[in-house]
C-alpha cells in the first residue's frame, strides 16, 4: 500500500497531518477556556520534552512580535529559518557569555 502523504494547503490534508502528529508525538486535542486547543501528552517524556521546548520557543517569537519587539519580517525569517535561527543565537550567546567571562571582546581585547 502507497503512502498517501497530506496536502495540507486543504482542510481536510491539514486534519490528517494533525492525526499523524497525534499518532506520532503524542499530540491531543481539548478544550481550555471554552476554545478548542492542543496540546502535548506529558506521559510520552523525551518527545514532549523536545517538542515542549520547540514550541515554547516559538511561543515567544510569537509574543515579541505581538508586543512589537520584532516585525512581521523578523518572525517570518524566524520561521522560515528554524532552527538554524535559534542555533546560532545559542551560539552568538555563548560566545558573548565566553567574553564576559575572560574580559575578552569588543571592548576588553
Amino acid at each position: 500500500m502507497a503512502l498517501n502523504v497530506p496536502d495540507i494547503d486543504t482542510d481536510i490534508g491539514l486534519m490528517h497531518t494533525l492525526f499523524a502528529l497525534e499518532d506520532l508525538r503524542g499530540l491531543k486535542i481539548g478544550q481550555l477556556d471554552g476554545e478548542v486547543c492542543l496540546r502535548l501528552d506529558k506521559r510520552l517524556g523525551m518527545t514532549y520534552a523536545s517538542m515542549f521546548d520547540m514550541l515554547n520557543t516559538w511561543r515567544h517569537e510569537a509574543e515579541k512580535l505581538e508586543r512589537g519587539e520584532i516585525t512581521r519580517d523578523e518572525y517570518d525569517h524566524w520561521r522560515y529559518t528554524y532552527p538554524q535561527v535559534e542555533a546560532e543565537r545559542t551560539r552568538e550567546a555563548g560566545q558573548a557569555e565566553g567574553e564576559e567571562e575572560t574580559g575578552t571582546g569588543r571592548f576588553g581585547e
